[in-house]
């Protein structure tokens, strides 16, 4: 699902580029949207790393690529946001531009989880009760509790350009 969480972001800059993508988006002029989340993903924004994932996904203004949404959920997932966890955690299950990969699968849904986002709970019953053995379950545990969130400090223009 697209997050799109405009308030939340903190300088002018930022809301002025989120809200043009927003209204683009609203209008379907997805290239437009594309074209304004790029820059503020590009910055390290992770709901604008979000969004540009979720345009890859879904093929709205460019074309659909799968490694790119993937890159794209991955750095705002890395930066702790719930709805970008939930993302990769469907594209890592589903082996969707990655390697299929039910542990990273399950760690990344555990964190959305503990992070508040309820969706992910469902995902978490799925891979527990028909795709994981305990062992992996608990590793995915175990990978969930050793990890925390990045701050991205050298923001680079990414895979997309």
């Amino acid at each position: 699902m697209l997050c799109l969480l405009m308030l939340a972001l903190s300088t002018t800059g930022s809301q002025a580029d989120m809200k043009a993508g927003h209204e683009a988006y609203a209008e379907n002029d997805y290239v437009r949207a594309f074209d304004e989340w790029l820059k503020e993903a590009k910055t390290g924004n992770p709901i604008a790393q979000n969004n540009i994932g979720y345009m890859y996904r879904k093929a709205r203004g460019v074309p659909i690529s799968w490694e790119e949404a993937a890159y794209w959920y991955r750095r705002a997932a890395e930066q702790g946001m719930p709805e970008a966890m939930t993302n990769l955690g469907k594209m890592l299950d589903e082996g969707e531009g990655v390697k299929q990969d039910f542990v990273e699968s399950y760690k990344w849904f555990l964190l959305a989880s503990r992070r508040g986002l309820e969706a992910a709970e469902g995902h978490l019953k799925i891979l527990r009760n028909e795709f994981m053995s305990a062992e992996a379950v608990a590793e995915a545990i175990k990978r969930a509790d050793n990890w925390s969130p990045k701050t991205e400090t050298n923001a680079s223009s990414g895979n997309a350009e």
